[in-house]
């Protein structure tokens, strides 16, 4: 009721004489807004916000950023934001390290957000911080913007951040997670291969001269024992992307990695190969790596339980598909389920990407059977919206 209230108080011309207390009631029920996910008509309080930007202060856009990144991430959150920032930028409003901070590491940020707060620090000769330069990383990468990620991972490997360089740092996990955000920029597998062969290389040779005292505390540049699995297996996601990539060559990288990574660690790698198999219909060439990690079928999670059942389907396999499922619900069901090992849950994505192949090997009869005993058996029920919805036949 509050929300309402002030929405309406907001839109009203009864607080538009006095041009200080605007910009307050704005805050107030954006908050509010926000904070009961009604963001339909917060979109249309950010209008009317756009309208007074003119009397808008730096204190103002701090306070409305703050407001908003704590709320979940929506379509119209992200307008909002990205409005907000442009308010910031073209009447040369500050905003703090903390305000950075936020909408950096807000789920509703993408790489156009990302840009405006790059440009914005650069108006205001703004250092980015660590924190901001990992978001950086993380946001570029998921993006596919290759340059600006490179630029603020290599700014991390050299230290050249606002602040003091943290011990942790060096750890290999932090080097890890940003060389495998870095590399989801990557579009071309090539490109991936190429650059974790040079990190490699360069941490296989001795360094000499200048570059021993220049480089010798870069924590971005791990030596070759300190690249966890993990950098390998994010190489391999790019290149299971790749349409370009060819099927050798996508094993042969897949293959390069059975001894030097844990089981599971390659059961990972496999199972994103076997994923972009099935797209490509090289369903023969995905059968001897689905043997392989079947194996394993109890330590599946969900994920790769469902890549696993369309895998099976697909090949003809409906029955041991089936099978497999069934298990899955007697184990997540069992009062004995080891308690450091989560079982994976069958969930409607499972059912429904099992439904969707039994459809194209041509088992509508199987489809009917499932769909009846889905709640039943499986413990689940039909799942709508999405790209892969199945309706009832």
């Amino acid at each position: 009721m509050e929300a309402f209230v002030l929405h309406r108080l907001s839109l009203s011309h009864q607080i538009s004489s006095d041009p200080q207390l605007v910009p307050l009631v704005y805050i107030l029920t954006a908050h509010w807004l926000a904070r009961l996910r009604m963001h339909a008509p917060l979109l249309g309080l950010y209008l009317e916000v756009a309208k007074a930007r003119d009397q808008l202060q730096p204190l103002h856009i701090t306070l409305l950023l703050r407001v908003l990144t704590q709320a979940d991430p929506s379509s119209d959150l992200h307008k909002i934001i990205a409005g907000l920032v442009n308010i910031a930028i073209h009447h040369k409003l500050e905003l703090d390290t903390h305000v950075y901070r936020g909408v950096l590491e807000h789920r509703a940020t993408d790489h156009n957000i990302a840009f405006l707060v790059e440009k914005h620090m650069r108006a205001h000769g703004f250092m980015p911080n660590l924190a901001h330069s990992r978001a950086f990383v993380r946001i570029f990468g998921e993006g596919g913007r290759k340059a600006q990620a490179s630029r603020y991972w290599r700014r991390i490997a050299a230290g050249k951040f606002y602040g003091k360089v943290p011990s942790y740092i060096y750890k290999k996990d932090f080097q890890s997670m940003a060389l495998e955000d870095y590399i989801k920029a990557f579009g071309h597998a090539r490109q991936a291969e190429k650059f974790l062969k040079y990190l490699i290389r360069r941490s296989a040779r001795p360094m000499e001269g200048d570059e021993t005292s220049t480089n010798s505390n870069a924590p971005g540049l791990s030596g070759g024992s300190d690249i966890k699995p993990s950098v390998w297996v994010q190489v391999v996601r790019v290149a299971a992307k790749d349409p370009r990539s060819p099927t050798d060559r996508l094993l042969s990288l897949l293959e390069q990695g059975r001894e030097h990574t844990s089981r599971s660690k390659f059961r990972t790698a496999t199972f994103i190969v076997i994923k972009s198999l099935l797209r490509r219909q090289q369903f023969r060439a995905a059968a001897p790596l689905l043997e392989d990690v079947m194996l394993d079928n109890e330590l599946f999670d969900t994920a790769e339980l469902t890549v696993a059942v369309e895998a099976l389907t697909m090949l003809d396999q409906a029955d041991v598909a089936f099978q497999l499922l069934l298990k899955c619900q007697e184990r997540a069901a069992s009062p004995n389920a080891s308690a450091g090992q989560s079982p994976a849950r069958i969930e409607t994505q499972t059912v429904n990407t099992f439904m969707i192949a039994l459809l194209r090997t041509g088992r509508p009869d199987a489809v009917f059977y499932v769909w009846d005993t889905m709640p039943r058996v499986l413990r689940t029920t039909t799942w709508h919206g999405g790209d892969d919805e199945v309706t009832a036949p």
